[in-house]
């Protein structure tokens, strides 16, 4: 799936990266001021375009730290359907957290 997002084949080792540069980006936009006022259960077109463009940038940054030059990716550094997803678990999940305390 993510070779087929980004239009580029990815090796294993590098989807493990990915994948874990992707869940950083994800719970820092999660624990963002602005994502947390949205509410419970917000959806991804309801995220300011200059937070999620700070984010893109950050996880290209991330990777090419990583040895992952995607930097052609900028601006579709995944699936959104899987971005999205990874986001809203998280946001879910520091809500559930809050809740308990």
């Amino acid at each position: 799936m993510i070779s087929e997002d980004l239009g580029i084949e990815v090796t294993s080792n590098e989807k493990v990266t990915l994948n874990m540069c992707t869940k950083l980006i994800c719970d820092d936009m999660a624990a963002h001021p602005s994502v947390i006022a949205l509410g419970s259960n917000p959806s991804w077109g309801s995220i300011p375009v200059a937070l999620k463009k700070e984010m893109c940038a950050r996880h290209a940054n991330i990777m090419k730290d990583s040895g992952i030059d995607f930097t052609r990716c900028l601006g579709n550094w995944a699936s959104t359907a899987r971005v999205a997803h990874l986001w809203r678990d998280r946001h879910k999940r520091l809500q559930s957290y809050f809740f308990m305390l």
